[in-house]
């Protein structure tokens, strides 16, 4: 479904107001003009929906829809966006694997976040086992994220470490205290190659993939594409040495520019 949001913030914006001929002239021998107050107007959504609301809109999402300790993960604003509302069902109540498409800016972190959330919700406190996976294709990405979630999952007791090219981080025992690791494809698949040897890789259950279009780059997609079917052999490989176990390794995936996310969901079985 495309929906198209269109908003005309501003009534009746151009319309001036002169001032008073004693406040008509300034220094520089301009006129002085007085804008009208701006009065905010409805968002229209276009789309297969019925409905029209106000800026802060009713139908979306709150942070009140989940449990109470989580929702200081989303302290600095009381709604989710639209594209964030239309995605919380599946990735906050469902651990089906998801890609989603969205313009840059839209808040698609925050889907990576309620996807953690969920992992939190699906396991018992204290959280030991719990380990979920951030790979971008860029280090600043990835220490982005970790200063950003050292703040916001750091008082609900996870531990972040950041694995990359900078950091002198060269074994897997070295972060086997670590909740939310974020790394990037290739250090990844350098510390990957021997996961039989590792039964810390068994431990991850949930995989993050950002700006997932990389897997098409001459370069680097093919270690990408190295790292998610590694992953997804490491999940089989798991689920057939204990066939009763009922832990999966759930993978998001997120883009701005993959123009054909549709193929990219069917071949990584995601829902889009």
């Amino acid at each position: 479904m495309l929906a198209v949001a269109t908003c005309g913030p501003f009534k009746e914006l151009g319309q001036i107001k002169k001032c008073s001929p004693s406040q008509q002239k300034c220094d520089s021998g301009l006129e002085k003009t007085q804008l009208l107050p701006i009065t905010p107007k409805p968002v229209q959504i276009q789309g297969n929906i019925n409905f029209t609301t106000y800026c802060y809109i009713s139908s979306l999402a709150s942070e009140y829809t989940m449990s109470a300790k989580f929702r200081s993960v989303f302290r600095d604003f009381p709604y989710f966006n639209y594209v964030q509302s239309k995605a919380l069902d599946d990735v906050l109540y469902t651990s089906k694997n998801f890609v989603a498409c969205a313009p840059t800016g839209s808040g698609k972190t925050v889907l990576f976040e309620l996807a953690i959330i969920r992992l939190l919700m699906e396991t018992t406190e204290p959280w030991h086992n719990v380990r979920a996976v951030y790979m971008a294709p860029i280090k600043a990405l990835c220490n982005q994220q970790y200063e950003n979630w050292k703040q916001k999952f750091g008082p609900l007791g996870l531990n972040c470490k950041e694995l990359t090219g900078d950091t002198e981080i060269d074994d897997f025992f070295e972060i086997q205290d670590a909740h939310l690791i974020m790394t990037t494809p290739e250090k990844w698949d350098s510390m990957t190659r021997k996961w039989r040897d590792n039964c810390l890789l068994h431990s991850v259950r949930l995989f993050l993939i950002d700006e997932v279009h990389v897997v098409k780059d001459l370069t680097r997609g093919a270690t990408l594409e190295v790292v998610v079917s590694r992953m997804k052999a490491i999940h089989s490989y798991r689920m057939a040495e204990n066939p009763d176990s009922k832990t999966n390794t759930r993978f998001i995936a997120v883009s701005a520019t993959i123009p054909n996310f549709c193929d990219v969901s069917k071949s990584k079985n995601y829902k889009n």
